[in-house]
């Protein structure tokens, strides 16, 4: 999204005279669509966080796609439903009590956060505990899965462990999103939005073709591939931070230490998506989705049913964080049998459940050209981390979700694509102009 986002600029300024280097056998990046399924289906990317202002919401009108709008981000109400290890639904009063109480430690661990000193941080895992010490009343044993269940949510949210997560962003974050308006799901496909882009870059794109150096100076870049040498007056760095962690691209010199620094302390987290199309639907079908609370922590938790927008019986499965790491060992087989057990201590008590006629589990670790999911705010981590992340280093430019305000969204891999390429195209102006004698 950020490369094509930048590359769209330029062309847009009058500026042609640029290639987008393209790694893999296709445009997108974390944005991709899986044609096995029959309707549109995402394996990465879903949804345009907060509609209000949001400069995705704009193109998704103008491409007239269908969008499907909740506000549901605490996954309560008629539309979801949360099964225990048993398979049976939750015993209300247990999960109104565990509710309250774990609302109960929210509240006192933003009044522990604002005593804190600005510059002092501490993961959500600390805070929780820190919090729980002066709850007037804890969870009780039956309350506990639950509650780990409702962590679980956090830990899908940021894609990585709450030991992991800063506190202070986390907190934050709930309380000022950079557009509010609910989220968007786009029913007809992300990738969508990816082939209008590049609609207005025919000649441009290279596919396969891989970066493995950057030699940069005040002059200009030389990217090294796989497929030769390219010189150019600016380079802008496009790459999934996960990438930038790996070391697989050598730059030369090496990155100042600020940005070595930037790169190591913002996270890079892990979300995989197990999507399951069947024979007929076996779930309650308007239903938004249901929860699992499984006696292993954030074991398939989460299930959205795809049937109310697309009208087909398809379940999206999401994994994160230490599970979704463990899974992605798994051979596929595994991952259908064990969740086809889950499904039918659910759902299977008084009907037969037929296994997938399609399915995909994705592995964004293991796919080189992103190491991981999207980023997240570490304990420790500052917003000033992510302004160095973004920061030029010369005629080298950088972009993507890690480099904005709020790191892990679209957006954010949408605007700081625009954002290098108009520096650059200043830049180009600013040398243009004729000078006076």
């Amino acid at each position: 999204m950020s490369g094509l986002s930048a590359a769209t600029t330029l062309v847009e300024a009058g500026i042609n005279d640029f290639i987008v280097l393209e790694g893999r056998d296709r445009i997108g990046g974390r944005i991709q669509r899986d044609p096995r399924f029959s309707c549109d289906i995402d394996l990465g990317a879903s949804w345009i966080h907060g509609v209000q202002g949001n400069p995705l919401l704009a193109v998704a009108e103008k491409l007239e796609l269908r969008l499907d709008i909740t506000h549901n981000a605490n996954l309560t109400g008629d539309g979801f439903y949360v099964y225990g290890p048993d398979g049976h639904t939750l015993e209300p009063n247990m999960e109104a009590s565990a509710r309250a109480k774990f609302d109960q430690m929210n509240h006192i661990a933003r009044e522990l956060l604002d005593t804190m000193s600005n510059e002092k941080d501490v993961s959500v895992a600390r805070l929780f505990d820190l919090a729980v010490e002066k709850m007037p009343c804890n969870y009780v044993d039956e309350e506990k899965d639950f509650v780990n269940w409702l962590k679980s949510g956090i830990e899908g949210w940021e894609n990585s462990t709450l030991e992991q997560i800063s506190a202070r962003d986390h907190i934050i974050e709930e309380d000022t999103t950079a557009y509010g308006g609910g989220d968007a799901f786009v029913v007809d496909g992300y990738y969508r939005i990816i082939n209008h882009l590049a609609a207005k870059l025919e000649g441009h794109i290279m596919l396969e073709t891989e970066a493995l150096s950057i030699v940069y100076n005040d002059h200009g870049v030389t990217v090294t591939t796989n497929r030769g040498d390219y010189r150019a007056d600016y380079a802008i760095i496009t790459v999934p931070l996960g990438v930038l962690k790996s070391h697989s691209i050598q730059f030369v010199p090496p990155l100042p230490k600020k940005k070595q620094r930037a790169i190591e302390n913002i996270g890079f987290g892990l979300m995989n998506k197990i999507v399951l199309q069947f024979d007929k639907v076996f779930w309650e079908p308007e239903a938004e989705g249901f929860g699992y609370v499984s006696n292993t922590h954030g074991e398939f938790s989460f299930f959205l049913n795809m049937f109310p927008v697309q009208k087909k019986p398809i379940l999206m499965c999401f994994i994160a964080a230490d599970f979704a790491h463990e899974v992605e060992n798994w051979r596929d087989e595994a991952v259908i049998e064990r969740i086809m057990v889950v499904l039918r201590s659910i759902f299977g008590r008084e009907k037969e459940i037929n296994f997938p006629t399609v399915h995909r589990i994705t592995r964004w670790k293991a796919d080189r050209f992103s190491r991981g999911s999207y980023s997240f705010i570490k304990a420790g981590c500052t917003t000033k981390d992510v302004r160095n992340l973004g920061k030029s280093v010369g005629r080298l430019h950088f972009s993507g979700e890690a480099t904005f305000k709020r790191v892990g969204y679209v957006h954010g891999a949408y605007i700081t694509g625009q954002r290098e390429a108009q520096k650059i195209v200043v830049d180009i102006q600013q040398q243009q102009r004729p000078t006076l004698e």
